[in-house]
């Protein structure tokens, strides 16, 4: 809701309250797998402590390079946060394991996708198409074939 909308101009009436109900949903990135979300009576308790580490995290003492890694990748996540509520948790762990280990400048191929998150073949070349559909890496060129890296 923007600062210059009123409570009642929302698209949805429960935008903005923590949901009361435990939900379930079928995500295609697992092929129709059934994904139960955080439990309700646990959510306020969830936010809490997610915002209470944001908050107290200190970027003294980090190289400025990594400051600006994290920034960038906030600016990126806030940027698609209509795509990224198409992934599961669980495939939301896998993209953010593979930006630690290879961030927007080094390239990847399938067989470090499946070393690093321990996927077989179909599963990892699948998780790179969708990461290529929802524009989140691009295909390069120079490296051999089925190369990736992250868009800035």
């Amino acid at each position: 809701m923007t600062a210059t909308m009123k409570k009642d101009q929302c698209i949805y009436k429960h935008a903005g309250k923590i949901r009361d109900y435990n939900i379930t949903k079928k995500e295609w990135v697992l092929d129709g797998a059934t994904v139960m979300y955080g439990s309700a009576s646990e959510l306020r308790a969830t936010l809490e402590y997610d915002f209470s580490q944001e908050k107290d995290f200190s970027y003294k003492g980090l190289s400025h390079l990594f400051v600006q890694t994290i920034r960038t990748c906030k600016k990126v996540f806030t940027k698609q946060q209509s795509i990224w509520k198409h992934f599961s948790v669980k495939t939301t762990i896998h993209i953010h394991r593979l930006f630690e280990k290879f961030g927007f400048d080094e390239v990847f191929g399938r067989s470090a996708v499946m070393e690093l998150l321990g996927l077989k073949g179909s599963g990892a070349s699948k998780l790179l198409s969708n990461l290529v559909q929802a524009d989140i890496i691009e295909p390069v060129s120079g490296y051999g074939k089925g190369k990736y890296k992250f868009k800035k």
